[in-house]
């Protein structure tokens, strides 16, 4: 049986030592002798990476089983149930981001890759672009970008985008980013699990978007708000 509060402490216990590594790995790398562009290409790298730790340590708290379940089910019937509750017509754009990011894009207004955010590459995105999947291909965001099934942490969000036409072109897996302050129409919800509402909410209400947009995946499915009614098939 899952041990909920075992594997917290597990989690919590590495998540320290990664962070305490990278910080003593960080303080050599300034003071080694090297090429300048390497070495700081490689400190931006270990900065980043150190970051994300820090954000994961913040997030770390003890699953519960109700968290569990939910996020189970979602993982094993998502996909399925948006394919046939959304208007197949419309060129839908989703972005799954884990719960750290998902903040990230909040505060910022904006869906933008790590190139233009940070000046360096850690994934495929080109600058401008970001990475994106259609209502066929749903799953690969829910299942691979939301840390579904990292129980200790909470569930991340699946970004919900109707972009204009020339704008949400895709291709491998990228289309334009978008930017909520310019354009608030071009999001239509921000999905998450019940665990989060509250405080995604609360995100949302800090910096100026619509907490109206944001739903659990099935109310979003079965109990729409008016706004997006009108993309869900009756």
């Amino acid at each position: 049986m899952y041990d909920c509060e075992k594997e917290y402490k597990k989690q919590l216990a590495i998540a320290k030592e990664q962070i305490e590594s990278y910080q003593e790995e960080l303080i050599t790398l300034k003071y080694s002798q090297g090429f300048s562009g390497q070495r700081e290409s490689a400190i931006l790298k270990k900065e980043r990476f150190l970051a994300i730790l820090e954000k994961e340590l913040e997030f770390l708290r003890c699953p519960t089983r109700e968290d569990i379940d939910y996020r189970m089910s979602i993982y094993s019937s998502s996909s399925s149930d948006f394919v046939k509750a959304l208007e197949a017509d419309l060129p839908f754009r989703f972005h799954g981001t884990p719960i750290y990011f998902a903040r990230e894009i909040i505060q910022s207004r904006e869906i933008s890759c790590n190139q233009d955010r940070f000046g360096f590459q850690t994934s495929h995105d080109l600058s401008g672009h970001i990475s994106v999947c259609t209502i066929e291909n749903v799953g690969v965001s829910i299942h691979n970008y939301m840390s579904l099934t990292d129980f200790c942490m909470p569930a991340g969000c699946l970004f919900v985008l109707l972009p204009q036409q020339e704008d949400g072109v895709v291709k491998n897996f990228q289309m334009k980013k978008v930017d909520f302050a310019q354009n608030p129409e071009v999001l239509i919800a921000i999905i998450t699990t019940p665990e989060n509402i509250a405080q995604v909410k609360r995100w949302c209400e800090e910096s100026g978007i619509d907490s109206n947009k944001i739903f659990d995946f099935y109310s979003f499915i079965k109990n729409p708000s008016e706004k997006v009614k009108q993309y869900i098939l009756e």
